[in-house]
């Protein structure tokens, strides 16, 4: 049975998607170098005369690897604290490349490519003393001066609906991201050691977390920062940005539905949808009952939501010439 989506854009479901699959990935990888190193250290404890060598082939002995493992700097000198950190980097480069990668994506066709802005936009939140870079509020702006009626009112009250939806908390959620944001910058040009712009970013994060709240459940420690010091990471934090990115997505996808540059992406959806099944689809039935079950067809098989007005869903498919009577 096809399930009705929750989302507008294929986008945001395929996103959602691989953010469960890394997690499984990474969890899998944490438990298994967590036994290798609690295993090797435990051997080598009782056997402190065993050569690397020795070492290799009691653990390795048999199995086809595409690499050497160095043991003895993996799992004897290396502390499990410094296996965490890069856990938690890791975490941090996979959210931030996965919400930027799915924000040019759903851009190229929700904006027209004159809008470079847009998509650097979308990541910033407001802040007082930056009023002359571009926020989310300007791309809000944009929004509602080129939507689409059809979207607005049909398609949108129903994404909105979402419990990961969280309009009313957007800015908080953008200066978290920041802050994680400017410690994967760091990581790639800075070596992980804290500047300035990480300290600044931290104390707004700080501030707003005071004033308003945490915007989603899970309970940041956010260790202060010390410029000059190595960033300090805990993986708590790097799991709990993955509810921020989450929410960000979903209230995105919601408002960025709403566009004529959207409209068009909708019509070329239920139009491939419907001529791709044309002899059951195109002409549809008088009957009500009928004629709602071939509606409902057409919105799951384009991966769209099903929770509409179907007499006026039916009215906008006729006057765009994707169905006839």
């Amino acid at each position: 049975m096809t399930i009705s989506a929750a989302v507008f854009f294929k986008e945001t479901q395929s996103v959602t998607d691989e953010m469960g699959d890394f997690f499984s990935f990474t969890w899998a990888s944490y438990a298994g170098l967590r036994e290798l190193w609690w295993q090797t250290r435990g051997f080598k404890s009782c056997y402190p005369d065993t050569s690397d060598k020795e070492l290799y082939e009691k653990f390795f002995s048999g199995l086809q690897l595409p690499g050497r493992v160095d043991l003895k700097t993996l799992c004897i000198s290396m502390d499990w604290q410094e296996h965490e950190y890069k856990f938690s980097s890791n975490l941090i480069f996979n959210a931030c490349t996965l919400f930027e990668t799915w924000i040019e994506r759903v851009c190229s066709y929700t904006v027209p490519s004159s809008q470079a802005w847009f998509p650097k936009a979308l990541q910033c939140p407001y802040l007082p003393g930056t009023t002359n870079q571009k926020t989310y509020i300007d791309c809000i702006d944009y929004i509602k001066s080129n939507k689409s009626n059809y979207l607005n009112d049909e398609i949108l009250p129903t994404l909105t609906k979402h419990k990961a939806n969280a309009w009313p908390r957007l800015n908080s959620l953008l200066i978290i991201y920041t802050y994680f944001k400017s410690i994967r910058n760091n990581l790639v040009h800075s070596g992980g050691v804290v500047t300035t712009t990480i300290v600044n970013k931290q104390n707004a994060l700080i501030s707003e977390l005071s004033t308003n709240g945490n915007p989603v459940k899970g309970v940041f420690e956010i260790p202060t920062q010390i410029l000059g010091e190595k960033i300090k990471l805990p993986i708590k934090d790097s799991i709990n940005i993955y509810s921020v990115l989450k929410c960000l997505i979903f209230t995105y996808d919601a408002a960025l539905s709403t566009t004529n540059y959207s409209e068009d992406t909708f019509k070329k959806r239920l139009r491939s949808t419907v001529e791709n099944s044309k002899h059951s689809l195109y002409r549809v039935p008088v009957d009500i009952r009928k004629r709602k079950r071939v509606l409902r067809s057409i919105l799951l098989r384009s991966n769209l939501p099903t929770d509409i007005d179907f007499d006026k869903f039916y009215s906008f498919l006729l006057s765009n010439g994707i169905i006839s009577r």
